[in-house]
């Protein structure tokens, strides 16, 4: 935005929020509930592999395509033209828009963990209320603190970093010490769990791609970049350090807590763990730095989440009024629109006790594989374009990560994603036809 770009460490900032959620919080309990020791470490491999790969794609498309400013989105659209460009912007819209509302549904039980603000038998009562309207709260309070620019925003990502690591690094340390090797092999293949260890990988690789979703982050908003060398650099750190930050916490946990007892925490399981650690002054601790990790992810996510309708909407592929921006350079109806969408959402989620979490992220992983797939497949075209084997190969290593995550993905999810999209398609039409 205007006179207020960002330098390296800003930037690697915003993508570092981009990616570490909350999600890290509900991580230990997520793994143990469906994977075993060794399945968590043969999904790492594949993980750890995937995403690097992921990653250098992206690098490599923000140097072959520097004049590009819209990440997954604006890619898809100089390979493909402008109806994938349009599906892989909603696609990315729509994700952002379902992990919103996921970090909504956990925000609510998460504060009472950490501040028993209501009595037991009140929440028991009117849970369901209670939830909901703390939770439109923080969504439209957070809708103001956007609409105020990047300047204030700026402010709370270097505070809110500090305060989401600072709980994660007690967590590793007291854990490390505590590092119990019986308990780490014990169960190791996850026979009490009677599930083949395929099907245990299966069920945690989406999971896992969730918490990564965010890496495009720094590619996504580069027009604030100072520099555009800064993009490459600031999501290949941040992307290696979160990923080592993701592996330590989830094997530490495992060799703390025996599987079975972990997959039973109340999430969000390492704030849980942490509180019965380090007692009484830990808590208030935990307690200041989860608000504030909630606030900087859930605001990472909203700055992303509006800008890709705004930037297609600059190519005429969204319809223009997203493209509207107010005085403080915040395209503020592209603002609106989601979090109207993301409200109306919440609503129905609540009317109808759909509140699992995990469910809605697994959902958000299975929809923006179709644009990170059109992202792969622009580098390949691009890649034999320049006659770059090495490229080629990064490309098709991108492919069959997301072949392999569709394969693990149950056909409901599949079969919504595809309802989504189908949605997204029949709304194009009608902006082609009537020219919005």
């Amino acid at each position: 935005m205007k006179n207020k770009k960002l330098n390296l460490f800003h930037l690697t900032i915003l993508v570092m929020n981009s990616i570490l959620g909350i999600g890290i919080f509900s991580l230990p309990q997520n793994i143990a509930q469906f994977s075993s020791a060794f399945a968590l470490i043969i999904t790492w491999i594949i993980t750890s592999i995937g995403i690097i790969s992921i990653t250098i794609s992206l690098v490599l498309l923000s140097k072959f395509k520097p004049n590009l400013d819209g990440g997954i989105y604006s890619y898809a659209k100089s390979g493909f033209g402008n109806t994938v460009g349009f599906l892989s912007a909603w696609g990315y819209w729509i994700s952002a828009i379902i992990s919103n509302i996921s970090y909504l549904l956990i925000f609510f039980s998460s504060l009472m963990i950490c501040i028993n603000i209501f009595t037991i038998n009140f929440l028991k009562n009117t849970n369901q209320i209670n939830s909901f309207i703390v939770e439109s709260i923080f969504l439209w309070s957070i809708h103001l603190i956007i609409l105020h620019g990047i300047k204030i925003t700026k402010l709370i990502y270097n505070l809110s970093t500090i305060a989401k690591l600072l709980p994660l690094i007690i967590f590793i340390f007291f854990n490390i010490l505590n590092f119990d090797k019986n308990i780490f092999y014990s169960d190791f293949y996850g026979i009490e769990m009677n599930i083949p260890i395929l099907e245990q990988i299966q069920n945690t690789v989406l999971i896992i791609l969730w918490l990564f979703i965010g890496i495009e982050g720094a590619i996504v908003i580069s027009r604030k970049s100072k520099k555009k060398k800064f993009i490459g650099y600031a999501t290949l750190l941040a992307v290696f350090f979160i990923l080592l930050l993701y592996i330590i916490i989830t094997f530490i946990s495992i060799g703390n807590i025996s599987r079975s007892n972990l997959a039973l925490i109340e999430n969000p399981s390492i704030i849980t763990i942490l509180i019965n650690q380090i007692g009484k002054y830990g808590k208030i601790i935990i307690t200041f730095s989860f608000i504030f990790a909630m606030c900087s992810s859930y605001l990472t996510w909203m700055i992303l989440a509006i800008e890709i309708p705004y930037l297609a909407s600059l190519d005429d592929i969204f319809p223009k009024i997203f493209s509207l921006k107010n005085k403080n350079d915040i395209p503020y109806y592209s603002l609106w629109i989601t979090n109207f969408m993301i409200q109306f959402s919440l609503m129905l989620i609540h009317i109808f006790k759909y509140t699992n979490y995990t469910k809605l992220l697994t959902i958000a992983s299975e929809i923006i594989l179709i644009p990170y797939i059109f992202v792969s497949s622009t580098l390949i075209k691009i890649s034999f374009n320049k006659k770059k084997i090495l490229t080629i190969f990064v490309g098709f290593i991108n492919i069959l990560y997301f072949i392999w995550l569709i394969y693990s993905s149950k056909l409901i999810y599949l079969f919504l994603s595809f309802i989504l999209y189908l949605i997204g398609f029949f709304l194009f039409f009608i902006k082609k036809k009537y020219f919005l």
